[in-house]
């Protein structure tokens, strides 16, 4: 360890670190220094345990009495008085003329060399203090502090600034990226520092793209179109996360007669590019036409709300009447087929079917709601000869 030259008088601190590169942890039970002017600082702080791989450093001051060259000796010891670690020192005092002041020794210590800044929110800002000491026995003149590299700036403070023995000035760092990626800077202070005129710490930090959660309807409308009262259709609405980041569905609310989601549950999170699909139900209980809204609630940074208009008509269900009879067995010639007649309530009866039916059914699907009919049925053998009609049979149609 060497102190290099001091003037009288004053006093240098240097640090030295001991690494234990042993299998076992060296315990020092004793800290000593042999050798004029140099002394711990802070004492000894023993029992000291340095596990191995492990380094533990000690704080050394020279303090020259006079000018001239000085040696010494550090020494740790374990419990038997073995050395576990030796260290040489030296130094020089350098004294001055009498009749004259010792000569000015402005020191500048930065509290760092580097300052990372992680990751950063492109658009936010985060600073970090670098805080400039003087260390010497004479103030030190801060001439400047500059700054380069993308998105890195000083935060207040001026310069040239003068800082008396053991003042300190703080200077905040901010960056604030404007892009993604990673990005390097410098901070360089000036000063007239006899340890050197200029004193550097390395800056770097990445910029990392804002939370964009985004969420697509694939569609702004559902139209159903005519549903017959009683029956129900679905039709689909997907979900889709566009942004670059995760967005998360809230709820998924309808109004609306005859409306209903099937199936699916919220809150839901959708990572970007994953789909989820919704099915809308129209299953209308009365005829007519029936409007509807479905609402949809999320984060996405393009509105916390998406709307699909339900449109749909519930018309009457058909109504069919089913005729079946039991074919002839008196007739002496045989039977080539069925005229069906029905009434509407008039008393008059018409031909229904336009030729002759073989089977013993016919099925009457042009009845409509409210009214009531009456059937009969007569035989016809292929000599066209019609039989006497059939009873009668009536019904009401809902």
């Amino acid at each position: 360890m060497d102190f290099g030259t001091v003037a009288v008088g004053e006093s240098v601190d240097s640090t030295v670190s001991v690494t234990n590169a042993g299998d076992t942890t060296a315990n020092v039970t004793q800290v000593s220094i042999a050798g004029g002017s140099f002394s711990l600082v802070g004492g000894d702080n023993t029992p000291i345990a340095i596990p191995s791989g492990g380094t533990y450093a000690v704080k050394v001051a020279f303090t020259p009495s006079a000018a001239s060259d000085y040696s010494g000796q550090l020494t740790m010891l374990d419990a038997s008085a073995k050395p576990v670690a030796e260290v040489k020192m030296k130094g020089s005092g350098k004294g001055h003329q009498p009749g004259t002041t010792a000569a000015a020794n402005p020191q500048l210590t930065v509290s760092t060399a580097s300052l990372s800044f992680g990751s950063v929110t492109v658009g936010s800002a985060t600073t970090q203090p670098v805080t400039l000491t003087s260390t010497g026995t004479t103030a030190v003149t801060v001439n400047a502090a500059a700054i380069t590299g993308g998105g890195y700036s000083i935060v207040g403070g001026s310069f040239p600034v003068t800082l008396n023995p053991s003042q300190s000035l703080t200077v905040q760092v901010q960056f604030d990226p404007s892009a993604t990626g990673s990005a390097t800077g410098q901070l360089t202070i000036t000063s007239n520092s006899s340890t050197g005129s200029t004193a550097g710490v390395t800056l770097s930090g990445t910029g990392t793209a804002a939370a964009n959660p985004q969420l697509t309807v694939s569609t702004a409308s559902l139209s159903f179109g005519s549903v017959t009262v009683g029956s129900a259709t679905t039709q689909p609405v997907t979900l889709t996360s566009t942004g670059t980041t995760a967005v998360t569905v809230n709820a998924a609310a309808i109004t609306g007669g005859g409306y209903s989601i099937v199936g699916g549950s919220f809150p839901v999170t959708l990572n970007p590019s994953q789909s989820l699909t919704v099915q809308v139900q129209f299953d209308p209980s009365a005829t007519g036409s029936a409007t509807g809204q479905l609402t949809i609630t999320s984060n996405s940074s393009t509105g916390s709300t998406a709307g699909v208009t339900l449109s749909g008509t519930g018309t009457a269900a058909a109504h069919e009447v089913d005729l079946s009879w039991t074919a002839p067995t008196t007739s002496t010639d045989p039977v080539a087929g069925y005229h069906i007649y029905r009434s509407s309530g008039s008393g008059v009866f018409a031909l229904i079917n336009s030729g002759l039916d073989v089977p013993t059914a016919y099925a009457d699907n042009t009845v409509v709601s409210g009214a009531t009919y009456t059937y009969y049925v007569t035989s016809v053998d292929y000599n066209g000869i019609e039989s006497d009609p059939s009873n009668q049979a009536s019904f009401t149609i809902p």
